[in-house]
């Protein structure tokens, strides 16, 4: 892994392959390369899709603050003093079939190093492991009307304006929370009825741009 992560990994995608290869490594850092077998491989591969979501990599906050609390007085210019905590429940979310791909498919370019460029294996033993599929039953759906309007009503009534129009952007553009969290004002140009919202920092590594309009504008304005 280290090799690999010196060598043939790009300087843009080091963040990101650094910390899956590092979740490899504690897990199979102590075999010789020979001894990783794809019933090992398939092993780890399981746990981590029977694991929370958030416990691949846990972020740490400060004492008696959560996550997403701080950023959002900054965002919209609030007072700190008058926020309040935001606690984000972990709950029982599963790692998606997209991050056990991507964590697969990390290992599998290490190995491919291995077996074409340093003639170290014959074969790549990622070739046998068993891909997570995708649940079509389980995906991600939308909002009824009736939970949208229940979970409104709920934010409506916080005494945290912040939650609310974080709730209402997420809603209407379907930003990402960390994207939403990310807005400053000088991303925001505002028109005649609408507004549009710039994103500079992607999943994806791409900007763009994302109108507002509706609940969610007047929420913002």
């Amino acid at each position: 892994c280290k090799l690999y992560s010196e060598t043939y990994i790009r300087r843009s995608r080091a963040k990101d392959y650094g910390q899956i290869l590092a979740w490899w490594e504690a897990r199979m850092g102590h075999l010789v390369l020979i001894n990783v077998t794809s019933a090992i491989i398939q092993k780890h591969l399981d746990a981590l899709m029977a694991s929370p979501k958030n416990a691949r990599m846990h972020i740490s906050a400060p004492k008696n603050q959560s996550r997403y609390a701080t950023p959002v007085h900054q965002v919209f210019g609030f007072p700190q003093s008058g926020m309040k905590r935001c606690k984000t429940k972990l709950g029982v979310a599963l790692t998606s079939v997209g991050t056990g791909l991507r964590y697969l498919a990390v290992l599998s370019r290490v190995l491919n190093v291995a077996v074409d460029k340093l003639l170290w294996l014959p074969k790549s033993p990622v070739s046998a492991v068993q891909r997570p599929e995708r649940d079509t039953i389980n995906a991600p759906r939308v909002l009824t009307p009736k939970e949208e309007k229940e979970l409104l009503a709920l934010t409506d009534s916080s005494e945290n304006r912040a939650l609310n129009i974080v709730v209402r952007i997420a809603l209407r553009t379907g930003m990402r929370l960390n994207e939403i969290m990310r807005l400053r004002w000088n991303d925001v140009e505002f028109h005649d009825g609408h507004a549009l919202l710039l994103i500079r920092k992607t999943k994806n590594k791409r900007q763009r741009i994302v109108p507002l309009v509706g609940d969610a504008l007047n929420a913002v304005v």
